[in-house]
């Protein structure tokens, strides 16, 4: 098994760039809520040309345009009335039923050759079938985990299956956590460990302080996200209480009942903020926050908000998880792994250290290094290896 972390920065490229196809399946509205569209965007803008496949409602084929360039964008079609992976019979038929589309749209588009990035389980049937040269998983969760897929009877081992078919015809697997390895990276199947990435661009230093916050005194802790299962807020309530003066701004929709402990004055609910404007929040708070359930899924999970809370130039204090302490081994100081009944006294710490001089300037640096740029080229190095590692053959 040969995993790779890389730490290097990528080099400047003397050959062409290559083609990508994208499988993303979330609808391209905004490209910065997912890693498959931030990678599709970042792709384009390295200078390869990419077709994106998305699941929405439009026809045919569309574009976007990224600077000078351009992805395309083609939608899936699906049987009506049903999701595109529901199991058996109906995702494969989706899956046999878009494999000409996608083949014909790489021929149009005069693809050859091509890198096709797989972003799931369910797109097991088009691994070396459209013409592609290459075939790469970018595993960003634990979908055997996720909550849905879990609760529905026998569908995680119809997950787990199917996966494991797909891996058996991959050229390379990428996974944003170490935890995501496991089972899915057998030996002769090249691995590398890619966490997410940030637009530190969206979290300006100097923006100006939103009138919502004015009142609310300091610390501010800033919880950022979806308030639903996945947030330990019983963990969040007993932090509040052993951080007795730390007022909580919470960022994003709430989606579950609030403890009544969470009931107070202390706590400042925002709601869901357009993306552009949640960096100026964010750098007028003081520590972010990750207290995840303690869960497998969120165990695999590479969460987004410790590198946003690092671009805002803020401590991050996380209960434990293996993406997170990855990149603490990285950036010790900056982010603060502790368990579930010290993540108070983790809170305190954060804020000691996060009132030294330059410390806000430490930590944009060091979410400078985990651009999506960045982790694009990390991405194309990768699938150069690979050509190398096959001696350049193609299928």
């Amino acid at each position: 098994m040969a995993v790779l972390m890389a730490d290097e920065p990528t080099l400047p490229r003397a050959e062409p760039y290559p083609d990508w196809l994208l499988y993303g399946g979330t609808p391209f509205h905004d490209p910065r809520n997912s890693a498959q569209k931030q990678m599709a965007v970042e792709l384009a803008r390295l200078g390869s040309r990419v077709l994106y496949a998305e699941i929405t409602d439009s026809q045919g084929l569309r574009e976007f345009a990224v600077g000078d360039g351009r992805i395309h964008l083609l939608a899936l079609k699906r049987t009506p009335l049903l999701p595109m992976t529901v199991p058996g019979w109906n995702r494969r038929l989706n899956m046999l039923g878009n494999r000409p589309r996608l083949r014909s749209a790489a021929d149009g588009l005069g693809f050859r050759g091509f890198i096709m990035l797989h972003y799931g389980w369910f797109s097991a049937e088009l691994a070396g079938t459209i013409g592609q040269g290459l075939d790469i998983l970018d595993c960003v969760d634990a979908e055997e985990e996720r909550p849905k897929i879990v609760r529905v009877p026998g569908m995680k081992r119809y997950v787990i299956r199917t996966e494991r078919s797909l891996l058996r015809k991959l050229d390379g697997l990428v996974v944003t956590s170490p935890d995501l390895l496991g089972r899915r990276c057998s030996d002769g199947l090249p691995c590398t460990v890619l966490p997410n990435g940030v637009d530190r661009e969206a979290f300006p230093p100097d923006a100006p302080e939103p009138a919502a916050l004015r009142d609310v005194p300091r610390p501010r802790a800033v919880l950022a996200g979806v308030l639903g299962p996945k947030i330990d807020l019983e963990l969040v309530q007993r932090t509040m209480d052993r951080v007795p003066d730390l007022h909580l701004v919470v960022l994003g929709p709430v989606l579950r009942r609030i403890p009544g402990g969470l009931r107070t004055r202390r706590v400042h609910f925002l709601g869901e903020l357009p993306y552009d404007k949640l960096g100026a929040h964010m750098v007028h708070c003081d520590v972010g926050l990750i207290p995840l359930t303690p869960t497998r899924y969120n165990r695999a999970s590479c969460p987004l908000k410790a590198l946003e809370y690092l671009a805002a130039g803020l401590p991050v204090v996380s209960v434990p998880n293996p993406a997170v302490e990855f990149l603490a081994t990285r950036h010790p100081h900056l982010i603060f792994v502790a368990q579930r009944n010290r993540l108070g006294e983790a809170v305190t710490d954060a804020l000691t250290v996060a009132g030294e001089p330059g410390f806000s300037v430490r930590a944009r640096s060091a979410a400078a290094g985990h651009s999506w740029s960045r982790r694009a080229g990390d991405l194309l190095a990768f699938a150069d290896s690979l050509k190398r590692h096959r001696g350049g053959a193609s299928r």
